[in-house]
């Protein structure tokens, strides 16, 4: 075989396990977080956690199957035939809690010191919000299925006040 050949054959090979590898960590970072979705029973708003490694492994062959390992309805809901992934499947972006909190803190204030929110920093800053009664809340204590109402009755703080507020 031509040197040529050995070339173009590992280049060939490369792309193609580039392509996987894309493939694989797209779909994993993709459902890797948590997901609200409306459940198909009761038309109610639940969270759920996406087998995130199933996802990837499926998604890089082509054939991008999803199922649940988590749902707010869950144990006494787990043999239902989770007719809610089709909501995942169809916009996986409009699902992702943080997403949807981002979007919720574009254009507004922080209700302490009235500074506008730019890029959301999840890892170190991590915005919060205040409660009616002026209690600072975390969103690692707010169920996702209560997402949508705590989004309407609570008011927005930025990740350095948030900090400020705790220590």
């Amino acid at each position: 075989m031509s040197v040529g050949i050995r070339i173009l054959l590992g280049a060939v090979l490369f792309i193609g396990l580039g392509l996987i590898l894309y493939r694989t960590l797209r779909s994993y970072l993709r459902y890797r977080n948590k997901m609200v979705v409306t459940c198909p029973e009761t038309e109610e708003q639940v969270g759920v956690d996406v087998d995130a490694k199933y996802a990837a492994i499926t998604g890089s062959l082509g054939s991008g199957s999803l199922r649940l390992t988590d749902c707010t309805r869950w144990p006494e809901k787990k043999d239902c035939g989770q007719e809610c992934l089709a909501q995942l499947e169809a916009s996986p972006e409009s699902c992702m809690v943080k997403k949807r909190l981002e979007a919720w803190y574009e254009g507004k204030a922080c209700a302490c010191c009235d500074k506008g929110f730019g890029e959301i920093h999840w890892q170190d800053h991590k915005p919060a919000l205040v409660s009616p009664d002026h209690k600072l809340l975390q969103w690692e204590d707010v169920p996702a299925e209560e997402m949508s109402e705590v989004l309407g009755s609570h008011k927005p703080v930025c990740g350095t006040c948030n900090f400020a507020e705790r220590w």
